[in-house]
């Protein structure tokens, strides 16, 4: 009887350790779960920040065909300007002309 005893008080205690090891194997499954889980959360973090990335490197892509369209229409400004100004020098040209007709044609009546 007493070595029933002893081994009913064995199998509890190995049943015991059984209990402990499976709520080890729960606590290693839930760190195992967190860890899979914070991975998730860091690719969705990192995708996301590649995202924005790559929507800044639009925006740049962007900004910067604006700044070639700006430039582009400052040349062509530039270059109407310059037209501008030949064709004022072409006119003060011709006035002087007809001033010096003028002047020619005053001398000429005298």
């Amino acid at each position: 009887m007493d070595v029933l005893k002893l081994e009913l008080g064995v199998f509890k205690l190995e049943l015991d350790v059984l209990k402990i090891q499976l709520g080890v194997f729960k606590l290693e499954l839930r760190r195992i779960v967190v860890t899979a889980r914070r991975i998730q959360v860091n690719s969705r973090l990192f995708k996301l920040e590649l995202d924005a990335l790559k929507l800044e490197l639009d925006v740049f892509k962007l900004e910067l065909d604006v700044f070639k369209i700006e430039l582009d229409v400052f040349k062509l400004e530039l270059n109407v300007f310059k037209k501008e100004i030949y064709v004022f020098k072409s006119e003060l040209d011709v006035f002087k002309i007809e001033l010096e007709v003028f002047r020619l044609e005053l001398d000429y009546s005298r």
